[in-house]
């Protein structure tokens, strides 16, 4: 039975509200990680600071806890709004990326951010055309991270530049940084700790970042030359 929000609920109350609509939405199980209190504060930033009478939760996937997010709780609709399957439609992508650059020498890792999340798509195992599908002005950036046995030569562009494959649907911009091992497991760990890019990770990586290369339905927008003289 779904509970009736009234302004004198509790924190805890407020948690199990959202973690029971989750559950309804989704069909899997949740963690409430906070209640963060009234206003909207979906991740995409939009409403930031406008005080309302809905509540947002940080939640996050039993099944994937690596996958935390913000969901607003409307009142008196009954209903949750969140990006969560938008978010694992990302994480699939990403970990194809990185499989589509399996072999290049180094180590690496891959972080998907779209402009917004938002969508209707409601399924999280939909694949990532579908969410383009559904928000063809959306584009996304590809957060790159690369730490390189050696140095950085063609044979990790002919891996780079094959990237999205199958996945020629997505436009956007990669994000590509050369870094050292400690970097590389820093911000890694970062990333996974948090839902978003935030201050302290951009001063952990002014140092390493190569450049952005634009990419469109799937195509990098750089050569051979040009992607050696930025790596160097």
């Amino acid at each position: 039975m779904i509970l009736t929000l009234t302004g004198c609920m509790s924190s805890q109350e407020h948690k199990d509200l959202a973690k029971e609509l989750l559950e309804d939405k989704y069909d899997e199980d949740f963690v409430i990680n906070k209640n963060m209190g009234e206003g909207y504060d979906l991740d995409e930033g939009i409403g930031k600071g406008f005080k309302t009478d809905e509540y947002t939760v940080e939640a996050y996937s039993a099944d994937y806890p690596e996958i935390i997010f913000d969901a607003v709780v409307f009142p008196d609709k009954s209903k949750v709004s969140d990006p969560y399957a938008a978010k694992r439609i990302l994480y699939s992508t990403a970990r194809q990326i990185e499989d589509n650059i399996d072999g290049i020498d180094g180590k690496y890792f891959v972080h998907i951010i779209p402009i917004v999340y938002d969508t209707d798509i409601d399924d999280p195992e939909a694949d990532i055309e579908e969410l383009v599908d559904n928000n063809p002005k959306n584009s996304y950036t590809v957060y790159l991270f690369y730490c390189p046995d050696d140095e950085v030569d063609k044979t990790a562009y002919r891996y780079i530049s094959n990237m999205f494959e199958d996945l020629e649907c997505m436009s956007g911009k990669v994000a590509f940084y050369v870094v050292d091992k400690r970097t590389l497991s820093k911000a890694e760990d970062y990333i996974e700790e948090n839902k978003e890019l935030y201050q302290e990770f951009r001063k952990m990586t002014d140092d390493y970042r190569v450049g952005y290369i634009e990419f469109e339905d799937g195509e990098l927008d750089i050569d051979e030359a040009e992607f050696l003289r930025m790596a160097k």
